[in-house]
């Protein structure tokens, strides 16, 4: 083999290699919002299953005292019994195959249910979609907004579509 096929060799695995780590950094990061999911489908997804969103509100309310995520994967570590445990998992389930990720804020009692998330945390810009609840006499963070299905021409901020009173689709995207 010459020296010229090596490094010709040597280019294209190097080549391969950036292209596999930028398609990997966009899947990850999902600067196009393609993992997303439409208004129609989370007004659906939230009409269909509107007894366990419920449910799963009270029960964060109840078990969570400070600002947390919950998800099926991390309710092993989260220091409740087993029954707590399996009720959340029944009810995560019946909304959502295991992507769903549960925040609450005690100082709002504002509950949220994320259907997917994009970027780099903290370092740098990305987003997250999904379902907020608000009690009627909470300050919501979120300008209203009728359709969330454009991201790309929302500035950072949160923006949120009402589904019914207290409930609303959550779009949020950071710098």
């Amino acid at each position: 083999m010459s020296r010229s096929q090596i490094l010709i060799g040597l280019a294209l695995v190097s080549f391969g290699v950036g292209v596999t780590l930028v398609a990997l950094f966009v899947w990850m990061t999902d600067p196009f919002y393609l993992k997303a999911p439409s208004d129609d489908r989370l007004v659906a997804l939230f009409r269909a299953h509107r007894a366990e969103f419920d449910a799963l509100r009270e029960m964060a309310l109840e078990d969570w005292r400070t600002s947390t995520y919950i998800r099926s994967s991390t309710l092993e570590r989260s220091g409740l019994d087993k029954s707590r445990r399996d009720s959340y998992r029944r009810l995560l389930s019946t909304i959502d195959s295991g992507n769903l990720i549960i925040t609450v804020d005690h100082q709002s009692n504002s509950v949220r249910f994320i259907s997917a998330t994009g970027g780099i945390a903290a370092f740098g810009p990305g987003w997250l979609k999904g379902i907020e609840y608000f009690p009627e006499k909470s300050d919501r963070e979120g300008l209203i907004t009728e359709n969330l299905d454009s991201p790309s021409r929302l500035t950072a901020g949160v923006y949120l579509k009402p589904i019914e009173p207290m409930w609303f689709i959550l779009f949020q995207k950071t710098d």
